[in-house]
């Protein structure tokens, strides 16, 4: 009888030595493909930049303001304002207001997790949603400082021209917006101190009250 013929593994454990020895640079390959793919989109879609301008102090010098703003003052305010305007808060009313947050849509992450079973509560979904508008938002405008002027410039970015130019309005509408209630807040208060004042000089008689 003939002998039986045995089978010869040897190639096969090469090959999975090989694939050991190798797994980073086979493990890398794909994603080198999917960052060369997600660069190049980015490179491709062209990017619009749309101006708003904001001239500092135009709140301190509203009709009826006495006092005028000196160079001292319009410095200080140039910083505060620009403050302002990049911070988180003041980005998170802009996404409220005009519900960008609508825009964005579910990222890889939660595709997966939905697949898997794993769905976001709506509640958790919108607040992602809202931090990632947020958060866009904020990288995509900037401030400038226009120099010996008292005008300080808000460029935002995005692949929309309309959506740009919207945006960078929005920023100033809502910080001028914000400054105007914090003013009207602090008058009120003024007055109701002053009120207080003159009822405790004159009593609840005086002409005020």
């Amino acid at each position: 009888a003939e002998p039986m013929s045995t089978l010869d593994f040897t190639p096969l454990r090469r090959t999975v030595f090989a694939i050991l020895r190798n797994w980073r640079l086979i493990a890398g390959l794909p994603l080198a493909a999917i960052l060369l793919t997600v660069t190049g989109y980015a490179l491709s879609t062209p990017r619009y930049v749309a101006t708003a301008v904001l001239q500092v102090g135009m709140i301190e010098t509203e009709p009826g303001s006495t006092q005028p703003l000196t160079p001292e003052t319009l410095s200080s305010l140039e910083i505060r304002d620009s403050r302002i305007l990049q911070s988180e808060g003041l980005a998170h009313k802009v996404v409220l207001r005009h519900s960008l947050d609508k825009l964005i849509g579910p990222s890889l992450t939660q595709r997966l997790r939905s697949a898997i079973g794993f769905d976001m509560t709506e509640s958790e979904f919108e607040r992602s949603r809202l931090e990632k508008a947020t958060a866009g938002l904020m990288n995509r405008l900037s401030v400038r400082n226009e120099a010996r002027s008292n005008l300080i410039e808000v460029p935002v970015t995005d692949t929309s021209p309309e959506i740009a130019a919207t945006t960078a309005n929005a920023v100033i509408a809502e910080f001028v917006h914000a400054q105007r209630l914090k003013k009207l807040s602090a008058s009120a208060s003024l007055s109701r101190s002053k009120l207080g004042d003159a009822v405790l000089v004159y009593g609840n008689r005086h002409p005020a009250v």
